[in-house]
């Protein structure tokens, strides 16, 4: 007797639709589940407005910058010679007034300053030295432009020059050839005056 034949046994295929990832556009039982990425822009734009509105003011504008110095000063003291202080010519003790002016020192000759030719600062103060070979720094300059200065000037011992300011006989005065210094920017140099020379 013959058997009837079996249909032949089919094997099922392997499900690829459910062994995809969830969420791929792909997959229909994902759709409307998992939206797609959205762009970093839009991720980023809520957050990065947070952070700001949160730092409050902008910061204030820096500070103009500060303007650099064009001049300087000098401060002088004041002494005199030991031709001075041993001269026969001197007859009262070295204590006065000081009278004289800065000049730039391309404005004197050897004979004093050139026609024309006045002081950039006039100098009037109280000094005694007798007992002490420099007085202290008593006197300061308005400010100057950077230069090489002269000091011209006279100690009126005698106490007769204040009408004049002018130097008489048995006044110490400077020579026109010394008492130089230079005028730094932004700085106040010292230097000490000395008197050389007793008129007669």
């Amino acid at each position: 007797m013959i058997r009837p034949t079996q249909p032949p046994t089919t094997l099922a295929s392997p499900n690829l639709t459910s062994a995809r990832s969830p969420g791929r556009p792909s997959d229909p039982a994902s759709k409307g589940r998992f939206p797609r990425a959205l762009p970093y822009t839009v991720l980023w734009a809520p957050l990065l407005a947070m952070v700001l509105w949160g730092c409050g003011d902008a910061p204030p504008d820096p500070p103009p910058d500060t303007p650099q110095p064009t001049t300087g000063t000098v401060k002088l003291a004041f002494s005199a010679s030991r031709t001075v202080r041993e001269s026969s010519a001197l007859k009262e003790p070295l204590r006065g007034k000081i009278y004289g002016s800065l000049f730039l020192s391309e404005d004197v000759g050897l004979t004093g300053p050139r026609d024309g030719v006045e002081g950039v600062d006039d100098v009037q103060v109280e000094v005694d030295i007798v007992d002490v070979e420099v007085s202290d720094a008593v006197w300061e300059s308005k400010p100057l432009p950077p230069a090489n200065y002269i000091f011209l000037g006279f100690f009126d011992v005698d106490g007769n020059g204040s009408e004049t300011f002018d130097p008489d006989a048995g006044d110490p005065v400077t020579f026109p050839v010394s008492n130089k210094f230079d005028i730094v920017v932004g700085q106040t140099v010292e230097t000490t005056v000395i008197f050389e020379l007793v008129l007669n």
